[in-house]
């Protein structure tokens, strides 16, 4: 009795899944977008002279940055010293020097550690 009921529910299934469907649409719609400026994604940019900047190019770039920073430390310092303790802006000019030296002392890390590490010798380009 079981085989039979399961035999027939297969039959009467069938023919159904074999109707079209109700509801038809077409889904090959094609949508034109046209890119602003503001959202065409960002070209990757080239190095120096149109090739990647090496670590001792971007570490010779950033000592030549040297007298700003010194600049940049005295005016933050005067800042913190001149602005009262309870003013609300106290707070963000000490989070300002204090990733000011961190900046500093990471690139003075780097900077050690280059007598450490020997240079790469320079690849040649490929084309």
């Amino acid at each position: 009795m079981r085989n039979l009921l399961l035999v027939l529910g297969a039959l009467l299934a069938t023919p159904a899944s074999a109707e079209n469907p109700r509801y038809t649409r077409n889904q090959n719609v094609a949508i034109e977008v046209k890119l602003s400026d503001r959202v065409k994604p960002i070209k990757p940019t080239t190095g120096i002279q149109g090739r990647p900047a090496t670590a001792t190019e971007v570490m010779a770039i950033e000592e030549l940055k040297e007298p700003l920073w010194r600049e940049q430390e005295v005016i933050l310092q005067q800042l913190v010293n001149e602005t009262p303790d309870d003013a609300p802006d106290k707070a963000d000019l000490l989070f300002r020097l204090a990733e000011h030296y961190a900046k500093q002392q990471r690139f003075w890390r780097l900077k050690s550690m280059e007598p450490a590490v020997p240079a790469a010798p320079a690849q040649p380009q490929r084309r």
